[in-house]
């Protein structure tokens, strides 16, 4: 159940559900930058030793510096759902310049990277949002 904050107007920031959605797309973009061939120092170009992706440097290093030039913070937990959804927009946009897609996971809790990448139909809601801009 939602709760709604008694001294303010605002929803909570996010939910439990999001944050596993938010984990699990940091897991998934690491594997296929793994799958891909592709190290930090690939897409950064500014490391001197050869790294794997794993969901924390995703977070660390993509997902963190991303949030906080479009939003001023580096926690997750102040993020709404349209924020989280601007900020994937913006990492889908960069990836995809490597040949990167990952839809993000609308429920975690149902969904595996298998599942998503063999092109089973998900149902994902139909909102359209608007290019972000720096």
């Amino acid at each position: 159940m939602t709760m709604i904050c008694e001294k303010c107007s605002e929803k909570p920031k996010r939910t439990e559900k999001q944050n596993s959605a938010l984990w699990l797309y940091f897991t998934m973009l690491a594997d296929e930058l793994n799958s891909g061939g592709l190290s930090i120092q690939d897409v950064l170009k500014n490391y001197k030793m050869e790294i794997e992706w794993n969901k924390n440097s995703i977070h660390d290093i993509v997902w963190i510096p991303v949030q906080k030039a479009l939003f001023g913070t580096t926690s997750t937990t102040k993020l709404r759902k349209a924020d989280i959804d601007k900020v994937y927009e913006h990492i889908n946009r960069f990836v995809s310049t490597m040949n990167i897609h990952l839809p993000f996971p609308n429920d975690p809790d149902r969904l595996d990277k298998k599942s998503m990448l063999k092109g089973e139909k998900i149902d994902y809601p139909e909102e359209n949002y608007a290019e972000p801009l720096l």
